[in-house]
């Protein structure tokens, strides 16, 4: 329950820290929401079969608070089907900023990307998944948000997720490729 009260607060802390700098920037602000679904298979190299099936649901929203700064909220939806533990669900939270390293043209953008989270999904151990509550990732990723029509842009990058937490098991990344499409609503600050 802490956990949730301290997204609040840091998305509060956003908002007003995005309504400060908008006041003092003659920029086109935009909220973006996003949308993605991926899927991921681990094949076991010992027996040739599938060790398990991964299903991810991304969704995110953001505000860009300066010309090339963006913070956001994003949340994600893990859905997996394994031979060792079955079928489960997981879910992560997280605040994550990204900045604008590249324009192409008024077609889009290649950005870089910082976040934090808390879920429940451990990559740990014998290479199966499984549930641990409470777990903090460290994010890094860079993508391609690319114009389609006026404001529909499709978004593709990569995600790199590391688990802070110190754990008596084995921990590893969660790597996750993104391909989805946003929606930019486009605003014009006051002066």
């Amino acid at each position: 329950m802490k956990y949730y009260f301290c997204y609040i607060l840091i998305i509060l802390l956003l908002i007003k820290n995005s309504e400060l700098l908008a006041q003092k920037q003659d920029w086109n602000r935009n909220l973006s929401i996003g949308s993605t679904i991926t899927y991921f298979q681990n094949q076991s190299p010992d027996f040739g079969t599938y060790l398990y099936h991964e299903w991810t649901l991304r969704m995110n929203a953001s505000i860009r608070v300066m010309k090339r700064y963006h913070q956001g909220i994003d949340y994600l939806k893990i859905y997996t089907q394994s031979v060792i533990s079955g079928k489960n669900q997981y879910s992560l939270l997280g605040v994550f900023s990204q900045y604008d390293i590249l324009y192409l043209d008024n077609r889009g953008r290649i950005w870089g990307e910082l976040g934090y989270y808390n879920g429940n999904y451990c990559k740990c151990g014998n290479g199966d998944p499984y549930l641990k509550n409470n777990l903090s990732y460290l994010s890094l990723g860079a993508g391609v948000d690319y114009k389609l029509y006026k404001f529909l842009y499709i978004n593709f990058g990569f995600q790199n997720k590391t688990i802070l937490n110190p754990l008596k098991v084995h921990k590893y990344a969660y790597n996750l490729y993104v391909l989805g499409l946003n929606v930019v609503l486009e605003g014009k600050n006051k002066k």
